[in-house]
């Protein structure tokens, strides 16, 4: 006899079980389950690849070491052509090496802060003329050093906020600068008659300034490794570039004292080199990527390019000369820096 299907009594022919009252014609009741499906495959999702972020505890020896043993060196060259010229271990020419470093170590911090703030400024090679141009003409230092930090200003609007490229942007405004110069003073060169000892003042004042350069670069967010800071409309980036104009009309003033004269021919293009060779050994290593070493170890660069012009001049080496072989030595800075640091080209 056939059973019924919920509760297996036998039910006959019945359509509905007498006991349990169920329909013969329902499915028994219970969890309906469906065959496993195997897993289906879903990717990651695709994103961007990230900017490498370079710190100073990245990279080998080329990335931190290689930069500091092209600069040895590069002194022990400079020392080599020095001994061939009688007079440049002399204390007479190490008094007149220390007294161009003294004058031209305010130039040099501020263009360094540049380098780590928004870009490099070579316009500042345009107001070591500027600077020196308005102090002839009004006899004001005041007035001088605010001229250059309205043109710094100036060149931080275009680089820090605008975000125009730095080399270009600033490259365009030397002629500006070196043109009103010329303008005013018909390129004539203008005397400069002063009671204080040049050394003394050199030696005070370009340390002072060179130390405020230290401490801007130690104490505002340029100074923090390439990888923390933030470059886009940065107060302290922009500020940078009026800070530098001041520096760079110090240097100007102080150039002057030292030749007792405004020279109208001093700076523009003629800088230009020096500022490279600047940028390249404070990129030549990521170990230099902190607040302190920036700036010292670039003085260390000026210090150095400074003597090798020196010994040089001693050795009757022509100006054109000397530019090919400063040439010589900077073209191997500047292929270690860019190993060392190639985003370092982007901020150019």
């Amino acid at each position: 006899m056939p059973g019924c299907k919920h509760c297996g009594k036998e039910i006959g022919t019945e359509t509905v079980c007498p006991f349990c009252g169920a329909a013969q014609s329902e499915k028994p009741q219970g969890v309906a389950t469906m065959p496993a499906q195997p897993p289906v495959y879903s990717p990651p999702p695709r994103t961007a690849p990230a900017d490498v972020q370079y710190t100073p505890d990245q990279g080998g020896f080329v990335a931190k070491g290689l930069g500091f043993v092209i600069m040895g060196l590069l002194i022990v060259l400079m020392l080599g052509i020095g001994a061939a010229g009688r007079m440049f271990f002399s204390p007479i020419n190490a008094r007149n090496i220390a007294m161009q470093l003294f004058s031209m170590l305010p130039f040099a911090a501020g263009f360094i802060l540049t380098c780590r703030a928004a870009g490099p400024d070579f316009s500042l090679a345009g107001l070591a003329s500027l600077g020196g141009c308005v102090f002839a003409v009004t006899h004001s230092i005041v007035l001088a050093i605010i001229a250059c930090i309205v043109a710094g200003a100036f060149s931080g609007l275009l680089i820090a906020v605008l975000r125009a490229p730095a080399v270009i942007t600033s490259l365009m405004l030397i002629p500006l600068y070196v043109g009103i110069c010329l303008l005013v003073t018909q390129g004539m060169p203008e005397p400069l008659e002063s009671s204080v000892p040049p050394w003394v003042l050199l030696l005070v004042v370009g340390l002072v300034v060179f130390g405020l350069g230290v401490l801007y670069n130690a104490l505002t967010p340029i100074g923090l490794p390439a990888a923390q800071r933030k470059w886009t409309k940065s107060l302290a980036a922009f500020l940078a570039y009026p800070v530098a104009g001041a520096m760079a009309g110090v240097s100007s003033i102080l150039i002057m004292y030292r030749i007792q004269a405004f020279a109208p021919s001093f700076g523009g293009w003629s800088l230009v080199p020096t500022l490279v060779f600047i940028w390249a050994v404070v990129y030549s290593s990521r170990a230099l990527d902190n607040r302190i070493a920036p700036v010292l170890y670039g003085a260390l660069g000026l210090w150095l390019w400074t003597a090798l012009g020196n010994a040089l001049s001693i050795l009757s080496f022509s100006p054109y000369a000397q530019y090919i072989v400063q040439t010589i030595i900077t073209l191997p800075m500047v292929i270690v820096a860019v190993l060392a640091n190639p985003k370092a080209l982007r901020e150019l």
